[in-house]
């Protein structure tokens, strides 16, 4: 798919450069003709229009005996052309190989530093052959890229803006390193729909959609570890949460905040964090954290939200407990220890309330992939081991 699209881009880039040079030479051509012969032997011209009233008025110079200015405005014209069509062939010529074209130059941003161009290209085509969505004409959405004119790459995009306006409907995708990707879709509809389908597949990505409450942080993906729970289960745990207790109040804002049963609700999710926090809930704190970090439901303070995760991670894993899971006295169930790992190596991944430490980050997310989470190995995968041991992110 890359591939096909760069090749595409690099056989245009090619074709205009032979069709410009050719249309140089003709120039350079006409100007060596007016320069040696002047315009030429008499016809009867009769063309209306701008091109006729040229032709005439070039015509009354030469008949009051001004042929030198008519040959030199002519040798003029052919300059302007064979120079602005210079321009254009050079800034061709700059983009005539397959990874200066516009998709290639956007796919190298998104390469590290040492990675191969060629690839990239290889994984990027692996992975779109593997499946992919059409969100709309040429932009084609995989389980790791977003390829268009353009390329992003799904775990890089931090924030998603919704365009609305009579034709001017589509996206705004920014990666983390403030790139954009504009995806234009014409109606709203099909927009609705790519966010919808973008939705599904990022984590944590900020949402600005004026018509929809302003920014908001979407958490509605369920990773693997997350336990499903029945229309009853949760409905018995709303009612429990309403008569006080903690545990409930923790179990009912994990469904609202993760989706679960088809809930959505974040900021509702906080408010009952909040009050199982109050009855010295752990887990309840460390959700709390998870969403003062990332401002789900409150104003985002990263250095807060990392104090509370790090605090959870203490309380899990004492310096008198041999670093073993699950302390006798811990009520943290597996569900909670993975979203616990897992927001730690975000944490120091991206440096959110700590400095940025990959060797720590991938330690995390190791652990998840140990513990059977498929989200931890596909962290994984952009990472790799530089010299003397130290890891490097690949992107």
């Amino acid at each position: 798919m890359a591939t096909k699209k760069i090749h595409a881009q690099w056989t245009k880039n090619l074709y205009n450069f032979f069709l410009r040079t050719v249309l140089i030479i003709f120039c350079c051509i006409g100007m060596v003709q007016v320069y040696l012969h002047g315009t030429g032997t008499r016809s009867s011209y009769t063309s209306r229009g701008i091109r006729g009233r040229i032709v005439s008025y070039l015509r009354m110079l030469e008949d009051t005996g001004h042929e030198d200015l008519v040959k030199w405005i002519l040798i003029g014209i052919f300059a302007f052309a064979a120079i602005y069509t210079l321009v254009w062939d050079i800034h061709s010529l700059l983009h005539i190989t397959p990874g200066l074209t516009k998709l290639g130059r956007s796919i190298r941003r998104q390469a590290a530093p040492h990675e191969s161009f060629r690839d990239l290209c290889a994984q990027i085509d692996a992975d779109m052959e593997g499946g992919c969505t059409e969100l709309g004409s040429g932009i084609f959405v995989s389980s790791s890229w977003i390829l268009e004119d353009e390329a992003m790459r799904l775990t890089r995009i931090r924030k998603i803006t919704r365009k609305r306006g009579f034709g001017k409907n589509g996206l705004i995708l920014s990666d983390v390193d403030g790139n954009r990707m504009e995806i234009d879709l014409v109606f709203d509809a099909l927009a609705k729909d790519a966010l919808s389908d973008l939705q599904k597949q990022l984590p944590l990505v900020e949402i600005d959609d004026p018509q929809e409450g302003g920014t908001m942080m979407e958490t509605t993906k369920q990773m693997s570890w997350h336990v499903p729970k029945t229309p009853e289960e949760i409905e018995e745990y709303r009612q429990q949460a309403a008569q006080g207790d903690s545990y409930a109040q923790t179990e009912y804002g994990k469904c609202l905040l993760f989706g679960k049963g088809g809930l959505s609700d974040p900021a509702a999710a906080f408010g009952w964090f909040e009050k199982a926090a109050g009855q010295d809930d752990e887990i309840a704190k460390m959700y709390l954290g998870h969403c003062i970090m990332y401002g789900i439901g409150a104003e985002a303070d990263e250095f807060k939200g990392y104090e509370l995760l790090n605090t959870a991670l203490e309380y899990n894993y004492p310096e008198d407990s041999s670093s073993q899971p699950l302390a006798d006295y811990s009520e943290f169930e597996e569900e909670d220890l993975y979203q616990l790992f897992w927001d730690l190596g975000d944490a120091f991944e991206n440096s959110r309330g700590v400095l940025r430490n990959y060797r720590v980050a991938v330690y995390y997310f190791e652990m998840l992939a140990d513990f059977g989470c498929p989200e931890g190995a596909d962290r994984l995968r952009h990472y790799k081991k530089g010299f003397l041991g130290k890891w490097k992110k690949t992107d």
